[in-house]
């Protein structure tokens, strides 16, 4: 069997992604139920947390609507392969690296058609990537209690110790910054008037 069964029916398939019925808020509700660091924080801290973390860090620079949705969504793969930790990636190989392409590939295209909106995928886009480095740093410092000194980031985590968000919050949160982030796209491609 190559595929995985989902909350609500769907299912996704890993050798022919384009077979699978998945919608939004399947992936959602898994990223909500995920926890980050292989399960280790001292509080359970979710990768859909995370996603919201590293949107409003790209918020606080005045990022565009289009890169804050890329980067509110980066991780929405993990609700159909998993949250793997960085260490063990390398580990695993090709095959891994194929399936985690293949899962943030589908997931992006799924978004694109869902919400009616073209951004950029988020492997396209070094803020993003720079932004979830400090959200990891900082989620390390406040919920591992880690020395994140050592990791080897290039950044240096948040002042601002970052609290637990109960996962049917998140889920909230996180479905209303999805929406109001497409109504914002959508609303600054419409033509401005003119005409004759």
């Amino acid at each position: 069997m190559s595929w995985i069964y989902l909350r609500s029916g769907g299912h996704y398939n890993f050798q022919d992604p384009d077979s699978s019925v998945v919608a939004i808020d399947e992936l959602v509700w898994a990223c909500s139920q995920i926890c980050r660091f292989t399960g280790h924080p001292r509080t359970f801290s979710s990768v859909l947390q995370h996603m919201l973390f590293v949107e409003s860090l790209l918020h606080e620079t005045g990022t565009p609507a289009s890169v804050l949705l890329a980067g509110l969504t980066h991780d929405l793969h993990e609700g159909l392969v998993g949250d793997v930790s960085a260490p063990m990636k390398p580990l695993l190989g090709a095959a891994w690296a194929r399936l985690e392409r293949d899962s943030e590939y589908f997931v992006y295209q799924l978004l694109r058609k869902e919400l009616g909106v073209d951004f950029p995928p988020h492997w396209e886009l070094p803020e993003v990537k720079k932004m979830d480095l400090v959200a990891c740093a900082t989620e390390g410092r406040d919920h591992l209690c880690a020395d994140v000194s050592q990791w080897g980031l290039p950044v240096e985590p948040e002042k601002e110790i970052r609290g637990w968000i109960l996962p049917t919050q998140c889920r909230t949160d996180f479905m209303r910054r999805l929406q109001q982030l497409a109504d914002e796209i959508k609303s600054s491609n419409k033509p401005t008037g003119g005409g004759s």
